[in-house]
């Protein structure tokens, strides 16, 4: 579901406040969308017992807010709240009401985009964009991300959410004609840093790289290590994609807990 709405008078300095800036208050050109994902099906096992409505299947049951504000001279304000729930109860999940995103950002058209709160992690966004099976929620590359991103790993990194959100973060974009490069880093605050940059080409053939390292919570001391570097190409309705993640977990001394080189292959067709 998606909804756009044109809020009448609103303020550059409403935008502009959130990120501690002072402004004039005139009034802009700006936009508020609502939008949601709701993923829910059945479920049946080989007796009744294991019978269960549940959501999840392919993709999150999601919903959000998310706008933006034309500040003029080339300069955009934007905002994103989005939060997730499960469809068959209606539960919120996650320990925070907007636990996916939560942050303001500030773009211009010929700087690039600075973003401040809970976020996707640039590294995740790079390595979505050439892996065969996406970040699903089933049998995709989200388990492989989350596995080896050191979240699974306690004491947990308390800025890192499966590896693909990272709260308490700065992040800064930019897309230079066919190249977009992306960098993050979430501020430690005792939970632990985090810190991450993606790079994707998008021409002819698709080519993503990605670095994320993650810190143990309190330290300086690497919990975990992750790049991946892959490719894509699209022939008519047919894409093919190669992809190749290098994870490693180690212990606050240094030692390393588990290592792991996975390399996947797919191949897409639409009608």
């Amino acid at each position: 579901m998606k909804t756009t709405m044109t809020p009448p008078n609103l303020k550059s300095c409403l935008a502009l406040a959130v990120m501690g800036l002072a402004c004039a208050g005139a009034t802009a050109q700006s936009n508020v969308t609502i939008y949601g994902i709701v993923d829910v099906g059945l479920i049946a096992g080989n007796n009744t017992t294991t019978t269960a409505v549940q959501g999840f299947g392919i993709a999150p049951s999601i919903w959000g807010f998310k706008g933006t504000e034309d500040l003029g001279g080339g300069l955009k304000a934007s905002f994103n709240l989005e939060s997730h729930f499960s469809p068959d109860t209606g539960a919120q999940l996650r320990n925070t009401f907007f636990g996916r995103q939560a942050n303001v950002g500030l773009s211009s058209s010929s700087m690039g985009t600075l973003t401040l709160g809970n976020m996707y992690t640039p590294a995740a966004l790079a390595y979505l964009a050439t892996e065969p099976r996406g970040l699903r929620e089933n049998f995709s590359g989200l388990y492989t991300w989350a596995y080896n991103s050191g979240a699974l790993v306690a004491p947990a990194n308390g800025n890192n959410d499966v590896g693909v959100f990272m709260q308490n973060a700065i992040a800064y974009s930019n897309t230079l004609g066919p190249v977009g490069v992306s960098v993050g880093y979430s501020v430690s605050e005792l939970k632990g840093a985090v810190t991450a940059l993606g790079l994707t080409y998008t021409g002819p053939v698709v080519v993503s790289a990605s670095y994320q390292t993650t810190n143990h919570p309190g330290t300086s001391s690497k919990l975990s290590t992750m790049y991946t570097v892959g490719a894509g190409y699209t022939m008519g309705d047919m894409t093919i994609k190669a992809n190749y993640l290098n994870g490693v977990n180690t212990t606050v001394a240094g030692a390393d807990t588990n290592e792991a080189g996975i390399f996947g292959i797919g191949l897409d067709w639409k009608t």
